[in-house]
């Protein structure tokens, strides 16, 4: 019996995101041989570990979609799965291409972005201490975030309420060394089209990642990609993962082995 396209593309989605999935491993286990490792390089591979995980995750809802006769069900998710993937990369290119003070900053900027966020999500931890059946813990919350994250604060106050007030530190006050005031993975993206090393692959993967956007965003417009079956939408989820692979392998040559395997060397 000859297979169905949905079919055929999910069995070579799960094939590529597998094989892909297997070398990105195979590398981080490398990695973590590696003596005097860099904080550039630490981060880079952080990157590089949750697009292995992402991945991962595709080639498990592909196989899920075989499973519910060749179901595009699970084409959503999976488009935004793939979206976070390209994000990431980009992530990762644009701050390998920064010298080390600037390097260090934006770092610093997505970390207390980070801790900006904590006082928002508290609701989050009173209903996960609830779950515990743990009474009054969530009153420590605010402390937690003082005790764990204050470099990020340029002041924090108790009001009569019980309740904290937080004022965080600036990200141009963080950016000493950058004329931004903020990041654009669009406008630093367009920017590394150009750039020698990382023009072609930052191209792709910027196509990619503004096309899985449009999975993000509700628009009735976008129905007939999510909805539709495989090779009759206007992408092909293989040459995707594809175009990934090349992300991962670029992001894995700006890693500073030489730096990290010096001890080793001598």
């Amino acid at each position: 019996m000859e297979l169905n396209d949905n079919h055929k593309a999910l069995v070579l989605i799960i094939g590529l995101s597998i094989q892909n999935c297997k070398l990105l491993r195979d590398k981080m286990l490398e990695y973590c041989k590696i003596e005097n490792k860099t904080h550039r390089s630490n981060v880079l591979m952080d990157f590089v570990r949750r697009i292995h995980a992402n991945l991962y995750s595709v080639a498990i809802l592909s196989r899920e979609s075989i499973k519910h006769g060749d179901s595009t069900m699970l084409k959503l998710p999976m488009g935004l799965i793939l979206r976070n993937c390209f994000m990431d990369c980009l992530y990762a290119i644009y701050l390998s291409s920064l010298d080390e003070a600037q390097f260090e900053e934006e770092v610093t900027v997505l970390n207390k972005d980070y801790a900006f966020s904590l006082p928002s999500r508290k609701d989050v931890w009173i209903d996960k201490v609830h779950e515990l059946g743990i009474d009054g813990l969530e009153y420590w919350y605010d402390d937690l975030i003082v005790d764990n994250f204050n470099q990020y604060f340029a002041e924090y106050t108790i009001e009569p309420t019980g309740d904290w007030s937080y004022e965080f530190i600036k990200n141009s006050d963080i950016r000493e060394s950058q004329l931004n005031k903020g990041i654009s993975i669009e406008r630093e993206s367009r920017k590394l089209m150009e750039h020698k090393t990382f023009g072609p692959i930052v191209k792709s993967i910027f196509s990619y990642y503004k096309y899985f956007s449009q999975y993000e965003h509700f628009s009735e417009h976008a129905h007939g990609d999510t909805l539709a079956p495989f090779y009759e939408d206007n992408v092909s989820f293989p040459a995707a993962i594809k175009a990934l692979n090349r992300g991962a392998e670029t992001i894995l040559e700006q890693v500073d082995i030489r730096i990290c395997l010096h001890d080793k060397i001598q």
